[in-house]
């Protein structure tokens, strides 16, 4: 099962090697875009084999004996993801971990991570160092390190034209790094019976909205911002797609057609209003972009699956989830 998720994923059958000597004189079972500097390695045991130390470390020597910084492991049921160059123990540097493949949401995210664009374009490793920076920053700012409560004072103090003490700077900062989800490493496992929630606050990240999808769901947007842009109104997903569309990167229209999933026969987004059969897109909304007409396909997408789509959209052109905020429509109080 693994060549056809390799081939769903957007790999040429000549962009994996099946159980081929590396550098080392290893014989992973699979090398991923071998020769390349996005090379990676699969190691695959049998369907839901377990999945010890043993087998971590072999994956992972696997990668390091090829220089590859990027190991995969999987049972086919299970999938962990291996930062080789992460230092630390094989705990440290498993970064991410699908249980089973059957969870559709769960599969999509880690998978999709796997993808022949993304690797392309590094996006694992700008995950990886975002997560370490975020959680370096937190650390700071937490235990108030005086260099940066002393810059923060004198810099705020003049900003006001009022006396700021370390004491304010550290208090707010405190308030500040606890309540803003943006700044935790990862989304913590909800408790069972318990979902995992976004802080109350009036924007909320794209990355946040993809980790937490529930959250979307019944909601109504009303203003998005980001990607160099001002806040505009959106009342409707539909409108903040076309927002993200807009002003993504001149660039990523190269990426056109984009697919609504890594085997799917829908495009997204295309430079004419059909899909990879033939199809005609139902309703699709144009967009001038960059200079050109691009039709997207919007109809038919929850809240939860528009806004998956939008984060693998970005990820794909390497732009950060981060970088969009969504106002949401607050609720109103039961009486």
């Amino acid at each position: 099962m693994i060549e056809p998720i390799l081939r769903a994923l957007g790999y040429e059958d000549l962009e994996f090697r099946k159980r081929v000597q590396g550098i080392g004189g290893d014989y992973p079972d699979y090398l991923v875009l071998p020769g390349s500097d996005h090379q990676w390695v699969l190691e695959a045991k049998e369907w839901d084999a377990r999945l010890d130390e043993r087998c971590e470390r072999q994956a992972v020597n696997y990668a390091n004996n090829n220089g590859a910084q990027w190991a995969v492991l999987t049972n086919g049921k299970t999938w962990r993801v291996y930062n080789t160059r992460a230092g630390g123990d094989l705990s440290q540097q498993r970064v991410y971990e699908l249980a089973d493949i059957s969870e559709v949401d769960g599969g999509a995210e880690v998978l999709s991570r796997l993808s022949r664009d993304l690797m392309m374009c590094g996006q694992l490793n700008k995950e990886y160092r975002s997560r370490k920076i975020r959680a370096a920053l937190k650390e700071a700012l937490l235990d108030s390190d005086p260099k940066i409560v002393e810059a923060m004072r004198s810099v705020i103090g003049r900003m006001l034209d009022m006396h700021v003490s370390c004491e304010d700077i550290k208090d707010v900062l405190t308030a500040f790094v606890r309540a803003d989800t943006s700044l935790a490493p990862l989304v913590p496992a909800p408790e069972e019976g318990k979902p995992v929630v976004v802080a109350d606050r009036r924007f909320c990240t794209l990355a946040d909205l993809v980790k937490n999808s529930d959250y979307c769901t019944g909601k109504r947007p009303t203003r998005v911002r980001g990607l160099g842009a001002e806040a505009v109104d959106a009342s409707t997903w539909r409108d903040v797609a076309v927002f993200v569309v807009e002003h993504s990167p001149a660039s990523a229209l190269d990426r056109l057609p984009f697919a609504a999933g890594p085997s799917a026969k829908r495009y997204f987004l295309n430079l004419e209003p059909k899909h990879r059969d033939g199809r005609q897109m139902r309703q699709p909304r144009v967009i001038s972009w960059a200079g050109a007409r691009v039709y997207a396909e919007l109809a038919d997408y929850s809240a939860k699956e528009l806004v998956a789509l939008l984060g693998r959209w970005l990820r794909s052109i390497g732009a950060d989830p981060e970088a969009v905020e969504v106002e949401i429509q607050p609720e109103r109080p039961q009486s």
